[in-house]
Order: C-alpha cells, then sequence, then structure tokens
C-alpha cells in the first residue's frame, strides 16, 4: 500500500494512517511514502521519515523540490535485512540521480531542497 500525503499534516504525528489522509488535505507540498514508516513533521515543513523494513521493501517520495525550498526532510533506516529501502523525488533529482538508497540498517539520508532539486548533506 502507498500513502500520498498531500500539505502539512498534525505538528506531531508518530504514524499515518489511511484515515488520516482526510485530515491533511490542504497546502501544496506531498510526500508519498509506503506502510512502515513512521512520519514526523517539522514547523518549517520538513519531515523525519523512520523507515522499518522488517516486513517488505520501502520507498519514500519526498516532495516536489520546487514546494519544498529551504525544507530539509531526513529518512532513517531503522531495520536491517534484505529488503531495501529507496528515497526518490516526486520533481527534482537527489544528488544527480533519480534515487538514492539506504542500504543498511541506521543508514541516514538528509536532504535539502534549493527549489529545483535535492541535495544530500
Amino acid at each position: 500500500m502507498t500513502l500520498v500525503l498531500t500539505g502539512p499534516p498534525p505538528t506531531w504525528k508518530t504514524q499515518l494512517e489511511a484515515a488520516d489522509l482526510q485530515n491533511v488535505k490542504r497546502g501544496v507540498a506531498f510526500a508519498t511514502f509506503a506502510a512502515g514508516v513512521a512520519v514526523t513533521r517539522f514547523s518549517d515543513g520538513g519531515a523525519l521519515y523512520v523507515v522499518d523494513t522488517t516486513a517488505a521493501n520501502r520507498q519514500v517520495v519526498l516532495p516536489r523540490a520546487a514546494d519544498s525550498a529551504g525544507q530539509e526532510h531526513i529518512v532513517k533506516r531503522a531495520t536491517a535485512g534484505a529488503n531495501t529501502c529507496v528515497v526518490s523525488s516526486d520533481g527534482g533529482v537527489l544528488d544527480g540521480t533519480a534515487s538514492y538508497s539506504l542500504a543498511t540498517q541506521y543508514a541516514v539520508g538528509r536532504f535539502m531542497s534549493d527549489g529545483q532539486n535535492w541535495w544530500t548533506t
């Protein structure tokens, strides 16, 4: 299952569920992610995604870079195993490529938008 988050969700959210989508359909920026991803939103529009790959491969799709200028999104892989954790963007590239892989447990990707693309820090 893939969920699409449109607009700013509540200030503090530990796990987004399908029923929450009715409460967050406002604004322009969005992120797409699979079940198994806990999301905490920051007041500046950025977010922390903690990804559990125990049960399946996971993908986090960052918002369009054009809608996220100046924002930082942090993705952390919390679990080990053979399943993958991949980060991509709905608009713009990540350090010049289409996706970024977090290959090991506790790997972290920090992504900053310049309004055109995402850059890792």
